[in-house]
């Protein structure tokens, strides 16, 4: 029998299987001493890398994979300047902590990246927004698309970090920091089903909270589960939703500023809540969130 991570399938922690990448493996450094542009560099091997993600996507098909050497970064300065629109593409950041690949949004509120293909996968690479009121810094129209231990910064206040409008999008360990100014989420959610938020640390000053499912339209079939979430900001929300939102938030730690106040989530009602936590930020023990059942 085939295991899960079997020659000819893969399954990622959510369930979903998905096809190994067969495909070619494109090389991204834009410190690599022989890096130099898609037109000149092939990026098929290690020492003779493409020196930008933005040069790559004009080289790869469906069932690809990108390995982004240690150290790279790599600025995005306007609205869609980076866009992955293949399907099936591994991109995979190599490194540790202070030498991820990192991409940084500055210049234009409008900067983004854009993923609309299907069924691709992110891993180890640093998102960071580095412009006061940055819209979105990476938008998910693709559906099923994944971000495997990915981190999400920013020296200024964004509006959202990630904004996903396709099915299916999952984020399984993401670590999240935005505490320099107020911004509305970090992750948020408009009209997808199927999308999952597991095993991530996310932490900041959020007016709509760390996830936003409420500002657009329902979500359903979500899975929130095993997050730490803490916000700062005194509207006192860690995840938001909209009434009719339906799926499962389970074992989620959730923390917000303000005394006696017990909205770490909103507008849950029609989702099921088993066993979250919520305390103020004042040494107190908590509580569990939501109604007890009759």
């Amino acid at each position: 029998m085939f295991g899960v991570n079997s020659p000819i399938f893969t399954r990622n922690q959510v369930g979903r299987w998905r096809t190994r990448s067969w495909g070619k493996t494109y090389y991204v450094s834009s410190v690599h001493a022989n890096a130099s542009a898609h037109t000149v560099a092939s990026g098929l091997l290690p020492d003779n890398p493409i020196n930008t993600l933005v040069g790559v996507m004009n080289k790869i098909a469906d069932g690809d994979r990108i390995i982004i050497q240690r150290g790279h970064v790599e600025s995005i300065s306007s609205a869609a300047q980076l866009v992955l629109s293949k399907s099936g593409v591994e991109i995979i950041g190599e490194g540790n902590r202070t030498d991820v690949p990192k991409i940084t949004f500055i210049t234009a509120t409008t900067a983004s990246m854009t993923v609309s293909g299907d069924d691709n996968v992110f891993r180890n690479i640093r998102f960071s927004g580095d412009m006061a009121a940055l819209v979105s810094a990476v938008n998910v129209t693709g559906d099923y698309n994944t971000f495997e231990e990915c981190f999400l910064s920013g020296s200024a206040a964004m509006l959202y970090g990630f904004t996903c409008t396709g099915d299916g999008t999952s984020f399984l360990g993401l670590q999240a920091s935005l505490l320099s100014a107020a911004g509305t989420a970090a992750i948020y959610l408009n009209g997808t089903a199927e999308s999952r938020i597991l095993d991530c640390q996310i932490n900041g000053t959020f007016t709509a909270g760390c996830i936003d499912g409420n500002t657009g339209t329902t979500n359903t079939r979500l899975q929130i589960g095993r997050n730490m979430l803490e916000t700062s900001h005194a509207n006192d929300i860690c995840i938001n939703l909209k009434a009719a939102a339906t799926g499962d938030v389970f074992h989620n730690f959730m923390r917000v500023p303000t005394d006696t106040i017990l909205t770490w989530i909103s507008n849950g009602g029609a989702v099921s809540l088993y066993e979250n936590y919520g305390v103020n930020d004042d040494g107190e023990t908590g509580l569990l969130e939501g109604t007890v059942s009759a």
